[in-house]
């Protein structure tokens, strides 16, 4: 597992109110984080989404220091909790 699955992972987590093993545990079962998102009734789009914006912060904290980056990185963030799931019939 490299630390982008780790964001990824956390990411699941925060989402299904699943511990982060769990989501380690299941992804360990799965090829790729697309099954692991209809395993947990994530939308692939809103993880997609999640999973660009947590780069872009993380690119926005290596560059360091303009306050603007930083207000861009603040919002980025709050905006990291919004995936959506998916309502299955029977489940």
């Amino acid at each position: 597992m490299f630390y982008g699955d780790l964001l990824v992972a956390n990411l699941v987590a925060k989402a299904t109110g699943k511990p982060v093993e769990e989501v380690i545990m299941v992804r360990a079962k799965h090829k790729d984080w697309a099954a692991v998102a209809g395993q947990l009734r994530l939308t692939v789009s809103s993880l997609s989404t999640a999973a660009r914006k947590a780069e872009e912060v993380s690119d926005l904290a290596m560059a360091g220091g303009a306050r603007s980056r930083r207000q861009t990185g603040e919002q980025k963030i709050e905006d990291l909790g919004n995936l959506k799931t998916v309502n299955r019939p029977g489940g």
